[in-house]
């Protein structure tokens, strides 16, 4: 099936061209459809630029599924903490990216792993118990 389509209804501009095998599909389901894949070209450009999705070193299908699903819950949460900003910060929704949310995570826990260091530290004066709380039990004492 072959629809082309143009900017006005007078025909006139630059013309796009889809085509498919779906030859049952009227021309409006063949463009919606095309239409979608502006954000599934996004998705794959967010999950292999920053989430890893195509630098795992996995050698099973298992493996390499589980990479795969590891991907899509991360991009998956990601996309509802975008979502989540204040109602006075709709503007601030519309312009964050995927990379600005995976950089706003890594500095909350980096924050987050300061704060709790500290608090430790000032109630333990030792410092066993923070590397405990970082590293879990000690295997063995240097």
């Amino acid at each position: 099936r072959l629809v082309i389509s143009f900017d006005t209804a007078q025909c006139t501009g630059s013309p796009a061209v889809l085509v498919t095998r779906q030859i049952h599909w009227e021309a409006k389901r063949i463009i919606s459809t095309y239409g979608g894949r502006f954000s599934i070209e996004v998705f794959y450009k967010d999950a292999k630029q920053q989430l890893g999705f195509s630098d795992y070193q996995c050698r099973s299908e298992a493996a390499i599924g589980k990479h795969w699903y590891l991907v899509f819950c991360a991009y998956s949460l990601l996309k509802l903490d975008m979502l989540e900003a204040p109602a006075y910060q709709t503007w601030q929704r519309k312009l964050k990216t995927i990379g600005v949310a995976v950089r706003r995570q890594a500095q909350w826990v980096i924050e987050e792993l300061i704060l709790t260091s500290h608090k430790i530290l000032t109630h333990e004066p030792n410092p066993a118990e923070l590397f405990k709380f970082l590293f879990g039990e000690m295997a063995h004492a240097a």
